[in-house]
């Protein structure tokens, strides 16, 4: 893998405290010090990808130091998913913008239900132009750099 390619995170199985160990320290600090793009993946599939996350970020992000880093975050539908769950989620993406560049990436069908998951009530019924107004409204809310919402082959993009 050359440095120009993003490094991707799965989670996995187990809490982050019962997996994690010296050596698996040692091998992600490796990694990520080699990478300056960090792509997180399944947030919304898995049960323990909030605790993998901050893990992620208080053993091995913050102790390398760098501040170039870019990460990029997918969270999945999160429709399933209980508010104080996607604070949580939200706050931990908004940690790692201390050590560089945070973009969230979602659909548009992802972005909308984050909308209604955080606001409490459906999207349906309200014009279609009221999506940008909504996908603005979750930028708004969230400590990151860029919020990029997928529509078919158009992007729209939220940045600071």
């Amino acid at each position: 893998m050359t440095q120009s390619e993003n490094y991707v995170v799965e989670v996995l199985p187990g809490r982050w405290r019962e997996i994690r160990n010296e050596t698996m320290l040692e091998q992600l600090s490796a990694i990520f010090s080699s990478h300056p793009v960090i792509e997180f993946a399944g947030w919304a599939e898995a049960s323990n990808a909030s605790d993998f996350w901050d893990g992620l970020y208080q053993d091995v992000v913050k102790p390398l130091k760098k501040r170039d880093f870019r990460f990029i975050f997918h969270l999945g539908d999160v429709g399933r998913k209980q508010v104080f769950e996607i604070d949580e989620v939200l706050d931990i993406m908004g940690d790692y913008s201390s050590y560089g560049k945070v973009v969230l990436q979602l659909d548009c069908h992802e972005a909308d239900s984050l909308w209604r998951r955080l606001n409490g009530h459906s999207a349906e019924g309200l014009p279609a132009g009221a999506a940008r107004a909504r996908w603005l409204s979750i930028f708004n809310t969230m400590n990151i750099d860029l919020l990029q919402i997928l529509e078919g082959c158009q992007t729209m993009q939220f940045s600071r």
